[in-house]
């Protein structure tokens, strides 16, 4: 650790390969101690490779990494056995990047070195989150499969299930996605996790073409997503629906309530356009003929509309939809 503060990245590697040769001999009295650091080492890289974060309006489509508890009680338990090492006071954990050579491969090297170790679910998260960051999305879904017949009832779990819909959806898996975020919806009862496998499950319906399908969900998403992010995206994923079903006064509807919460930066250039769309076409059913300032509204939002979006490819539908309808071929 001090040779990665200090950026002798080679030594420290070096360090760490002799690290797992101590770690492998299982004949070594302190084989055990030396896993435990291995483990270590490998969460520390892990930490440092995929950066923990939680699913929130402008980063819908991150995987879901839970912060790693570094497990600082059990080195203290073996402090105690051994006065010759280092007592570990302190609850935090803040310790550099291991420079290893090959990210992957250590956290592959921690699970054949300890694979029945408390943080194995951790690591193998970890390790499927490193194989998504390489484009290698089929064998990362394959991981997090392994990880949940294993590790069931881990803490981290609930992450694995998420992140695998996630790139099952990616995959264009529509059906096994589905499957799921039912399951994120069946495994727990924290609202913001319910509110997130609804509004994915509603994605899978509408991204396959199954727009009925989708009201359900995002039924479901407003209602477990009340005052949050989510809450905002299945107002707009209804909008949608409602728009593509020829229904404008009722997207309107439900995007009227929100109007405030829709001013929000990562929600307002999406609800701008559903909103002018569904002016527009309000205005044309009432036979009005003078509909130059509901027209102006909706150009507006398909000049400033953002290269990418929380919606999918429904609402990038309804926006070339809408430009072509005003002459905008290009």
């Amino acid at each position: 650790w001090c040779l990665a503060r200090l950026d002798r990245a080679e030594e420290a590697g070096t360090l760490l390969g002799q690290l797992h040769r101590e770690a492998t001999r299982q004949e070594h009295p302190d084989a055990a101690f030396f896993q435990e650091l291995y483990v270590v080492a490998a969460m520390i890289e892990a930490d440092a490779m995929v950066r923990p974060s939680t699913p929130s309006c402008d980063r819908l489509t991150q995987l879901s990494v839970p912060a790693p508890e570094f497990p600082v009680k059990r080195w203290a338990a073996w402090a105690d056995e051994a006065e010759e090492r280092p007592v570990l006071e302190t609850d935090e954990f803040h310790l550099p990047s291991f420079p290893a050579a090959n990210p992957m491969q250590t956290l592959r090297d921690a699970l054949e070195v300890a694979p029945n170790h408390p943080h194995s679910a951790y690591l193998l998260l970890a390790l499927a989150c490193d194989l998504n960051r390489h484009d290698r999305r089929p064998t990362a879904i394959h991981e997090l499969t392994a990880l949940l017949e294993k590790y069931p009832h881990d803490p981290v779990a609930i992450h694995a299930v998420y992140d695998r819909g996630l790139l099952q959806l990616q995959e264009c898996e529509f059906d096994t996605a589905r499957d799921s975020f039912l399951e994120v919806v069946d495994r727990t009862v924290q609202p913001n996790w319910k509110a997130l496998g609804w509004w994915w499950l509603g994605r899978t319906r509408i991204d396959s073409g199954r727009f009925e399908e989708a009201m359900v969900p995002f039924e479901e998403a407003l209602r477990h997503g009340k005052g949050t992010p989510v809450e905002r995206l299945a107002a707009m994923g209804l909008a949608m629906v409602h728009l593509h079903r020829g229904e404008p006064r009722q997207a309107h509807r439900r995007l009227d309530p929100l109007r405030q919460a829709l001013r929000e930066p990562h929600s307002r250039p999406f609800a701008s356009f559903l909103d002018a769309r569904a002016r527009l076409s309000i205005a044309r059913d009432q036979g009005r003929t003078a509909v130059r300032a509901e027209n102006e509204d909706l150009l507006e939002t398909i000049l400033q509309f953002p290269e990418e979006t929380p919606l999918g490819p429904m609402i990038v539908w309804l926006v070339g939809e809408s430009a072509t309808e005003m002459g905008l071929g290009s």
